[in-house]
């Protein structure tokens, strides 16, 4: 997290490569991917196709749990998204 943060910060397009290294790995966990996709978009980086992403796949992992905890999905998701024009 810490190489992707500073990667984002930086505006190096490597960060692409992070995530999918962090996708490969067997047991990712979707809080990761919502820490990533904020930071996707924490200025002063500005990457809305890898938050839109890595939220989507972490919603993906959230629906696949037994009991998926909808409230923590609805207020982290509506967090990240708050302002739609991003992902125009």
């Amino acid at each position: 997290l810490y190489e992707f943060e500073t990667r984002a910060k930086l505006n190096d397009t490597k960060v692409e490569m992070i995530l999918e290294s962090v996708l490969e790995l067997e047991n990712v966990e979707a809080k990761v991917l919502e820490t990533m996709a904020a930071l996707a978009m924490e200025a002063p980086a500005y990457f809305p196709r890898l938050c839109k992403k890595a939220l989507r796949i972490a919603l993906s992992l959230h629906k696949k749990q037994s009991q998926p905890d909808l409230a923590h999905c609805r207020h982290h998701y509506t967090t990240n998204i708050h302002h739609p024009h991003h992902f125009l």
